[in-house]
């Protein structure tokens, strides 16, 4: 059987019109896939974002109970220290009210012991 160049010819355009009917479906394809590609990349870019603040938001929430419970530890330590230095204070006027020539005496003991130690 002989081959029909005109066959032949008309086959080949098809086959060549196919091709480039297949390259066009395949650039719309990797054009869509690029596109949604980008979506997922802003979709992570913005629950990312999201998380980020919400840690931020929960440090600093965390940094502001941890300074509330400071100050308040704080503040009841000078609390206790005055208690203590007030007790301190009340049993040192007891004391020289019941013994006010030896508190004198004593005063003037360790005032000397100071002055001497302050010369070397």
């Amino acid at each position: 059987m002989a081959s029909n160049p005109e066959k032949d010819e008309a086959a080949a355009r098809f086959a060549e019109a196919k091709g480039d009917i297949d390259e066009r479906k395949l650039e719309v394809q990797v054009a869509q896939l690029q596109e949604d590609l980008r979506g997922i990349a802003d979709t992570l870019k913005h629950l990312t974002g999201e998380r980020v603040s919400g840690a931020q938001r929960s440090a600093s929430a965390e940094f502001r109970n941890f300074q509330r419970r400071a100050t308040n530890s704080i503040n009841d330590t000078i609390e206790d220290i005055e208690d203590q230095a007030s007790e301190l204070e009340l049993e040192l006027k007891d004391r020289i009210r019941e013994k006010p020539f030896a508190s004198v005496f004593a005063a003037l003991g360790i005032g000397y012991l100071l002055a001497l130690i302050s010369r070397h």
